[in-house]
């Protein structure tokens, strides 16, 4: 006799948790569902503005209002480790310094994202982030980002 393994939560979601798609009357699954929407997410740009948070439930936790002044803006941020930038891969000095390729950044994605969304939308303040969707190269958090008071 067959035996089956019990789903996990998450498991059981992908299968059989309809989504309602982008507004549309389709139903998708949500594992279908996001590996879509992150698809889209990799053909814009990689900081851009979003009418609405994707999460609102966790945007308001995080403290966004839906009055003006709240904008939303989507950061796209590459995974990986850090290569260390030397010249045919040739360090000088002690043995504990010979690294090259196995180096690993010391700042979150998430600290990663909000800066760069800092450094180009320079009148507004970064209030917060929250994840969205990642894929095994990409990652996208959300920021919330709030008007700075100009006196």
């Amino acid at each position: 006799m067959k035996r089956f393994r019990a789903l996990a939560s998450w498991q059981a979601n992908l299968l059989f948790e309809p989504v309602e798609f982008e507004g549309r009357e389709v139903l998708v699954h949500r594992g279908i569902y996001e590996r879509v929407r992150c698809w889209e997410y990799r053909q814009l740009p990689s900081i851009v503005r979003v009418t609405r948070p994707s999460r609102p439930d966790k945007a308001r936790r995080l403290g966004f209002k839906a009055k003006q002044g709240y904008v939303v803006y989507r950061v796209r941020v590459r995974h990986g480790g850090r290569k260390r930038p030397v010249p045919k891969g040739i360090v000088y000095g002690k043995p504990t310094n010979q690294g090259v390729t196995q180096l690993k950044f010391q700042r979150s994605k998430r600290s990663v994202a909000e800066e760069r969304a800092g450094r180009k939308l320079g009148g507004l303040k970064v209030l917060n982030s929250y994840w969205i969707n990642e894929v095994s190269i990409l990652k996208i958090p959300k920021l919330e980002v709030g008007k700075m008071k100009v006196f």
